[in-house]
């Protein structure tokens, strides 16, 4: 399994910025490789609540799909899902 993790400091209230990248509903408001991303099933901090979103690399453009499997809102949020069949 290939796992990706990125860390910066973001100066906002810890509740605010919770609230923008938390949530793969608003992925493409914050990720330019993220063209646009909606949930599928479930609701917004539901465990298994499902979302689709359009990656693209270059001229590939592809979709993944992800799964909320563990969340503290406010602290700490963790989807599952692939996002091949190119990466």
């Amino acid at each position: 399994m290939i796992g990706f993790s990125q860390q910066i400091e973001v100066r906002g209230a810890p509740h605010v910025v919770f609230e923008l990248l938390g949530d793969m509903n608003d992925l493409d408001r914050w990720n330019p490789s993220v063209s646009s991303s909606r949930r599928t099933q479930g609701d917004r901090w539901e465990l298994g609540s499902r979302y689709e979103s359009t990656v693209a690399n270059g001229l590939v453009k592809m979709t993944a799909t992800s799964t909320l499997v563990a969340v503290e809102p406010g602290r700490t949020v963790r989807y599952e899902g692939p996002i091949g069949p190119f990466w």
